[in-house]
């Protein structure tokens, strides 16, 4: 009897539907890990960096080299975070007014793929998958090893 494999299955289906946005993002200079940590940010900021991981769901080494282009490109900066709220390992990030003007630029195309997606899916499928995603991200961070 064959198995599908779990983990196949929804990189396969990550990478078809990343090729969707990546195509609307594109002509904005914005790759869609680039664009989904600064929407984050936007959400978050000023935020310390071991909180801002696991708030993307990864860990720490994968945030800095996700961000190191970020900042190298004015569109993050790291800032001082108040007495207490984080340890020694931590400091804070946020968005530049570059990185602001580059979320907000590129938002538009964001919303055309997330239309474009959801049209394509139907709005039953589209909820399923968010609701589906959710739950199984969840029932994994209780038994991460």
């Amino acid at each position: 009897m064959t198995t599908q494999c779990l983990c196949t299955s929804v990189r396969r289906l990550a990478r078809r539907m990343t090729s969707v946005y990546e195509a609307h993002l594109a002509p904005h200079g914005i790759s869609v890990p680039q664009f989904s940590i600064l929407q984050r940010l936007h959400q978050l900021a000023p935020v310390a960096n071991l909180e801002f991981a696991a708030q993307m769901g990864m860990d720490r080494t994968t945030l800095s080299r996700g961000i190191k282009p970020l900042i190298a490109a004015d569109w993050i900066e790291t800032v001082v975070m108040p007495e207490g709220t984080i340890d020694k390992r931590s400091f804070g990030l946020q968005l530049t007014s570059a990185g602001m003007h580059k979320y907000k630029a590129s938002h538009c195309a964001w919303v055309a793929a997330q239309a474009e997606t959801r049209k394509i899916l139907g709005p039953e499928l589209s909820d399923a998958l968010l609701s589906t995603t959710h739950g199984v991200y969840e029932a994994l961070g209780q038994h991460a090893i």
